[in-house]
């Protein structure tokens, strides 16, 4: 519907706690920021509805603290609830275990807590997951003209044009392995090329991962950029585990940044 700026909700299995919600904003909304979501559940999809998550603002995906009790009538709906600074728009109502029917859910759910119990016990490392904004309020530094960004190291956008560049901390066990690929780019000087090697990382897909995310690997500090990312096992087209090619961030780079200011 075109006045419904939310264009999707989808709902995923989390592992450990019931629900994972992840959601879009239609491209060319533009209502002035902040932009405040609340997950909220109902009985039905006329209601009555209540709030089950805080308020996140300039954020697109929030996983249940608990599960929710349902049944095989699906007599639990969710929406998003989408607060701006002219007014108040609810999404569409989804069903509980969204594009899986609940036997398919239970069997995607306990898939995602193998692999992190794999993660966990073996090779496993807990990472930050930072997502690179495509949408939300504009920053400051784009040029409301030609819609250019004037600040390539700006502290607000980090370079994406949107205020916050990054949406994020979502924490998440992965596991690394070296990649014999190795690229070439320019250095932050402009000084030449540098060899850039690359790394494979495999997590569960609760937060989909796109280029350009940022991946912070909590116990060395360092910090990649997603290069690449695929899905490696899903149900119905859902999404469980991805796999995705990651190259490492000079400290210099403004990534560095990302969740300190």
């Amino acid at each position: 519907m075109a006045d419904l700026p939310i264009a999707r909700v989808r709902v995923l299995p989390d592992y450990g706690r019931g629900f994972a919600f992840t959601w879009e904003v239609a491209g060319g909304f533009n209502d002035p920021g902040p932009w405040q979501f609340i997950v909220q559940m109902a009985p039905s999809p006329e209601g009555d509805w209540r709030d089950i998550s805080p308020i996140l603002t300039n954020v697109y995906a929030w996983r249940s603290t608990g599960p929710f009790r349902t049944n095989k009538e699906f007599v639990l709906y969710f929406r998003v609830l989408m607060r701006t600074g002219n007014t108040i728009y609810p999404s569409l109502p989804v069903t509980p275990y969204g594009d899986l029917d609940r036997r398919e859910f239970l069997i995607g759910k306990d898939v995602m807590r193998r692999e992190v119990l794999h993660s966990k016990n073996l090779a496993g490392v807990e990472v930050d997951l930072w997502s690179v904004s495509t949408w939300g309020p504009r920053c400051d530094c784009k040029d409301p003209v030609t819609g250019h960004v004037r600040d390539s190291n700006c502290k607000k956008c980090f370079g994406t044009g949107f205020n916050p560049g990054y949406h994020g901390p979502f924490p998440v066990w992965g596991s690394f392995s070296e990649n014999n690929q190795h690229t070439l780019e320019h250095n932050q000087a402009g000084a030449g090329l540098t060899e850039q090697k690359n790394f494979q990382m495999r997590i569960i897909a609760a937060v989909p991962l796109k280029k350009n995310d940022v991946v912070h690997d909590k116990r060395s500090g360092k910090r990649y950029y997603v290069q690449q990312a695929a899905s490696v096992a899903e149900i119905r087209r859902v999404p469980l585990v991805q796999a995705c090619v990651l190259s490492e961030i000079a400290t210099t780079d403004p990534a560095y940044q990302i969740g300190v200011l």
